[in-house]
């Protein structure tokens, strides 16, 4: 009975060493060996699993933005330059650093300067605003685009559709001043039709230019923009059949000042450049060889300007206000 009891005592003993021993090998694995269900259940805790940098993937976006670089410039040397603009607006998307940028730049430059010219020659000036207008779309940062989508729908007589493109980059720190100058071109109000283009005769530092006075008399006036008043010889006004009146004024000439009568005639006229009725001086002016001065009397009735590299005088209608 003794041997059995202490035999039992002995089971016991190792059954308990056995539970220490199996308690501490699971307490060890837990703690250096954690499960997820373990740390999901400890807040705070997270497994990190180191990977070891051999393992890394590696850097691929340098990579596929070479590999696209070097199929568009294949592209553009076989002259398949739609093909090349598709790809760039991809790399434009990849592009990172500066030197990346700068290539796209370049790339895209040539590519659609060659493929303008490819479709113009072509005659497919449509497919030109279609081009210009997808790259405004797919590169909204690229001003230059834009200008350029306008700039062809201006040569293409419908400058109406440029203007709202125009618009979009009126502010660009670089185009805006030349884009502004566009746009004010673009909306100002059309020239009226000239009244008047005559052609002038030059002696010296002077016009001369051929007139209608009365609407049946032809004489050769010297344009005088320093002359307040219109001059007429007594000559021409002896042949258009009128006398001198009591009414005179004072006229500054190249002797001083002199005074001489004044008479209102019915007109004078630059093709359909009139003034009717015009109050002239008369003046004896024979050493001009001429038949008197046009002054300002007349000319400020137009809006005038005289193109000297053509000789001519251009008279128009002033606008009103």
């Amino acid at each position: 009975m003794g041997s059995f009891s202490q035999g039992r005592i002995i089971v016991s003993l190792v059954l308990i060493l056995l539970g220490v021993s199996v308690g501490l090998f699971t307490g060890y694995y837990l703690w250096f060996e954690p499960s997820t269900e373990s740390f999901a259940a400890v807040p705070g805790k997270q497994r990190v699993i180191e990977v070891p940098s051999e393992a890394q993937p590696p850097n691929e976006p340098p990579a596929l933005f070479k590999s696209l670089e070097a199929d568009i410039i294949e592209l553009v040397g076989r002259r398949r330059y739609a093909d090349a603009l598709e790809k760039l607006v991809e790399l434009d998307l990849l592009a990172a650093s500066t030197k990346e940028i700068a290539q796209v730049s370049s790339l895209l430059e040539e590519a659609v300067k060659l493929r303008a010219v490819q479709l113009e020659s072509r005659g497919r000036l449509a497919d030109i605003d279609a081009l210009y207008e997808s790259l405004t779309f797919n590169m909204p940062e690229r001003a230059e685009y834009f200008l350029l989508l306008a700039e062809h729908r201006i040569r293409m007589g419908t400058p109406e559709t440029a203007l709202p493109v125009l618009a979009q980059i009126e502010n660009h720190h670089q185009l805006g001043g030349h884009v502004r100058e566009l746009i004010g071109t673009l909306t100002k109000e059309p020239e009226s039709p000239p009244l008047a283009s005559v052609s002038l005769t030059r002696r010296r530092d002077q016009y001369l230019v051929d007139v209608t006075i009365d609407h049946n008399y032809s004489a050769t006036l010297m344009m005088d923009t320093g002359a307040s008043t219109t001059i007429l010889t007594p000559a021409l006004i002896s042949r258009l059949g009128y006398r001198s009146g009591a009414r005179e004024s004072r006229f500054s000439t190249a002797g001083g000042p002199v005074t001489a009568p004044l008479i209102e005639i019915e007109s004078v006229a630059l093709a359909d450049a009139e003034v009717s009725p015009l109050t002239v001086g008369v003046l004896d002016l024979t050493t001009n060889k001429v038949d008197g001065l046009l002054g300002m009397d007349f000319l400020s009735q137009f809006d005038w300007v005289v193109i000297h590299e053509q000789d001519m005088l251009v008279l128009r209608a002033l606008k009103p206000g």
